[in-house]
């Protein structure tokens, strides 16, 4: 067991070396015989002792009490005073600097062992209390963000539902008006109806989709989920998902490509349905926070994995929003999450199902200019087709 090094400061060099003497009895190693408080202060610095024997009279312009608030206060090492005088005046100054202990001159060295031993075990339990502290602390303050971020997200979420079931429930009664109130209906009272009935039909997709995500996180986490797996042609996928987004693109504007399209397609194991559902998770987020642009989907193998892209030309994220990104109940500042809705279930859901996959989800971006989603999933290849080459 290494010994504990003890850092002795005397001015009295007879005193000092007879002290040292005692610690190597004792079986602790003097790292340093010193005489005054500024060089104490320095070799506390350098050596690092785990204890300082002080004499509180020393030479130079600052005697031992005032080193020792300074070793104290700059790098956390017990103290424990050594003097010849035991006046009141001395006794209160030292209190100050809450010493871990305090020994009248000449000393045994039983009395040096026991206060060494004490100050020694004193300052291990304080530096636990403090880190004990500190990790409650840091587990407080993980706890009020986690409160902070489920206060938003129930906040936020109730707007999510009641924004689709006013429509629901307020156009239909506009539709039913506008019948009663004309007899004889126009084609352009017609054509007003079915888009009034298209709103209702799409609010209640969104509430669905939301309702569905809840249920998805659900099944996910009671351990309830399982995957069925069978051949999938991964050019084939893609082409569902683009299917499946194309009338949200096109109301945007947005171009959706395939980059896949001239490439060879290559078929792996996997879970059709909850593929497709996260690459189409991924893909709808890509649009919404897409003003322009192209939303680019990629497939291809590398090695025994393969890899699953989504690219936008949206508004992109800062590096501090991509660590929070895939966390349940994050969303972006409260200024795009008013503009582009949404509760921060979508991307949560697609790190819980990839990891389901024994996959990994990881997102790149750069604020103003896009992001680039990688699912990266294990390939897994039937019987039929062969081993790896």
């Amino acid at each position: 067991m290494k010994k504990k090094q003890i850092l002795v400061v005397e001015d009295e060099v007879i005193i000092a070396k007879d002290i040292q003497c005692s610690l190597e009895n004792l079986g602790y190693a003097a790292s340093s015989l010193v005489v005054a408080g500024e060089e104490a202060i320095m070799k506390a610095g350098e050596e690092c002792p785990d204890l300082v024997l002080m004499d509180i009279v020393l030479q130079g312009e600052i005697d031992g009490v005032e080193a020792a608030q300074k070793i104290r206060s700059q790098f956390d090492i017990p103290v424990i005073y050594m003097t010849a005088y035991a006046d009141d005046e001395i006794l209160e100054r030292a209190k100050i600097t809450e010493p871990f202990g305090y020994m009248i001159k000449p000393f045994e060295e039983r009395e040096l062992h026991s206060n060494i031993q004490m100050a020694l075990y004193k300052h291990k339990m304080e530096k636990s209390l403090r880190q004990a502290k500190e990790k409650a602390e840091e587990a407080q303050k993980l706890a009020e963000q986690a409160n902070r971020l489920k206060s938003e997200f129930l906040a936020n979420i109730s707007h999510e539902f009641r924004t689709p079931l006013n429509a629901i429930i307020a156009f239909p009664k506009l539709i039913i008006d506008s019948l009663r109130e004309f007899p004889q209906i126009s084609q352009e009272r017609i054509d007003s109806a079915i888009e009034d009935l298209e709103i209702v039909s799409s609010q209640g997709d969104e509430l669905l989709s939301l309702i569905n995500d809840l249920i998805e996180i659900s099944i996910i986490e009671t351990g309830r989920l399982e995957l069925q797996e069978e051949p999938v042609l991964a050019h084939s996928l893609l082409l569902a998902v683009l299917k499946n987004c194309e009338p949200e693109a096109t109301k945007k504007d947005i171009t959706l490509v395939d980059n896949n399209a001239e490439q060879e397609d290559f078929q792996f194991l996997g879970d059709t349905n909850r593929l497709k559902q996260v690459l189409k998770n991924l893909a709808h987020n890509a649009i919404k926070f897409s003003d322009k642009g192209c939303v680019r989907l990629n497939a291809f193998p590398r090695g025994d994995r393969i890899f699953f892209q989504v690219h936008d030309e949206g508004v992109g994220m800062t590096d501090e929003e991509t660590k929070l990104i895939f966390d349940r109940f994050y969303q972006l500042d409260s200024s795009t999450t008013r503009r582009y809705g949404g509760v921060g279930l979508g991307l949560n859901l697609v790190k819980k199902m990839v990891e389901k996959m024994s996959g990994t989800v990881v997102v790149e971006s750069i604020k103003g200019e896009g992001s680039t989603f990688t699912v990266e999933l294990p390939w897994k290849r039937s019987k039929q087709e062969g081993t790896l080459p």
